[in-house]
């Protein structure tokens, strides 16, 4: 056990000199309905579900399996590399797991740091074509996707870009941050664990004035992705927190809330629609390429209130497929 705690020492004071060394260049400013954009900027050396220790690279997403743990809570218990070593002890409680055995875990993923270096933001991100999400609608198992904090996001992003409150028909008045990238590179699973982190969620719709409120959010073309004349310049805006899981009837059958409350109301697009200039069948959903399995904005050729159903990979870092997503909604139950 001697032996073992002086490695998670090595281990901790190699991962705070990583990060001294390396520095954030832009660090997060979360300052909630001040009007004034704040944008991060992130560059590493290194994939972002990995950690630099002795011996090579740690992979986070193999750690998290070991413990039966999400890489989001693996991250929240190790703590912020910058701001100290992490206490083992203290993560292995906050993970409901022994000492030992987190100790286990760190070992059975650590990677070559070359290869855990080749496979760093150079590479794609994107989940195969027929993955699909869970009942809980996270990825299945060998879907996974990086996940990542505000601290660590590989590309720009602009928090509480547009920002306001709606009260709902149950009288609670909820508070809403759009979440711009003017580059993309995020899909819907990490953007759902970003909600998740800022203490919201991906926003949810529950009446027509609140889709239309959430338009008004949104209505600048720049938080729209435009495609090009194979989809006949059709647009889609930003996440929102409908999903279907894998094996339910489609194209419409079991799509479901991430925040748990029932899927009553639907607003989704339909052919002939105002702005509607496509002159394919344009019924939503209609999972045309298969396995789409997530909510958007869309999907005509003005910014509109009604959703589309897109495959939860769009959007992902470096992904060679075509499509795009430059934002999401975050919801609050109360403001931040």
């Amino acid at each position: 056990m001697y032996k073992r705690n002086i490695r998670l020492l090595i281990i901790a004071l190699l991962i705070l000199v990583l990060a001294a060394c390396s520095g954030s260049e832009n660090p997060v400013q979360d300052v909630p309905g001040d009007g004034a954009e704040t944008t991060v900027t992130e560059t590493t050396d290194f994939a972002a579900n990995s950690e630099q220790s002795e011996g090579g690279m740690h992979d986070l997403a193999v750690v998290a399996a070991q413990l039966n743990v999400t890489e989001q809570e693996l991250k929240v218990a190790l703590g912020d590399p910058s701001q100290g070593p992490p206490d083992f002890a203290a993560a292995a409680e906050a993970l409901g797991v022994t000492e030992e055995a987190l100790q286990d875990a760190m070992a059975a993923g650590e990677t070559d740091t070359a290869t855990a270096t080749s496979t760093s933001q150079d590479s794609n991100e994107s989940p195969p074509d027929d993955c699909g999400l869970g009942e809980d609608g996270y990825p299945e198992s060998g879907c996974e996707v990086p996940i990542y904090t505000f601290n660590d996001v590989p590309v720009e992003v602009v928090r509480w870009d547009t920002s306001g409150e709606f009260t709902l028909a149950n009288g609670e008045t909820h508070s809403y941050e759009v979440v711009y990238l003017p580059e993309g590179g995020i899909n819907w699973v990490q953007a759902r664990y970003l909600a998740e982190e800022a203490g919201g969620y991906l926003a949810t719709v529950t009446s027509d004035q609140e889709a239309e409120f959430l338009l008004s959010l949104v209505q600048d073309e720049k938080y729209w992705f435009q495609w090009d004349e194979t989809h006949n310049y059709i647009m889609n805006g930003p996440f929102l927190g409908g999903y279907q899981p894998a094996g339910s009837n489609e194209p419409d059958g079991n799509w479901q809330w991430v925040s748990g409350e029932p899927f009553d109301y639907t607003n989704w697009a339909y052919d002939g629609m105002a702005g509607d200039e496509d002159s394919r069948p344009n019924d939503q959903p209609n999972d045309a390429t298969g396995n789409q399995n997530v909510i958007a904005l869309g999907e005509v050729n003005i910014p509109v209130s009604t959703w589309g159903d897109f495959p939860y990979r769009l959007s992902s870092y470096n992904d060679p497929n075509e499509g795009g997503v430059y934002g999401f909604i975050i919801e609050y139950d109360q403001s931040p």
